[in-house]
């Protein structure tokens, strides 16, 4: 929190700002350009991307970001990416993002697989 007095002004009165913690971050991930969930075929390749670059997909006021998976080890890191895979399993996807107070946002996309 950060208060500053500023000048006087002629009524006598003083003005007082308050600077208070940035937003928190947004937190945007799709598969195959979609919010999820989606639906494919065993084998088939699903396209993952974080933060852009599909049309409202920024992570505003993130400093970090982390793709983690859950069927899987590993992750992808980064305020923006774009990943794609085969998958013959069904997965989701939790997107975390972080800013710059410390204040985290997260969103999960699913992909369902079919046999």
């Amino acid at each position: 929190m950060i208060f500053t007095r500023g000048a006087q002004s002629g009524n006598g009165k003083v003005m007082i700002s308050y600077c208070g913690p940035p937003p928190p971050p947004s937190a945007d991930i799709k598969v195959n350009n979609s919010d999820g969930p989606i639906a494919i075929s065993s084998g088939a390749s699903v396209n993952v991307t974080w933060c852009g670059p599909a049309p409202g997909a920024a992570c505003a006021n993130a400093t970090s970001c982390t793709v983690t998976f859950s069927d899987a080890g590993g992750s992808w890191t980064g305020t923006s990416g774009n990943q794609t895979q085969p998958l013959y399993a069904t997965r989701t996807y939790t997107l975390a993002c972080t800013g710059p107070s410390g204040s985290t946002s997260s969103e999960t996309a699913t992909v369902n697989v079919s046999a």
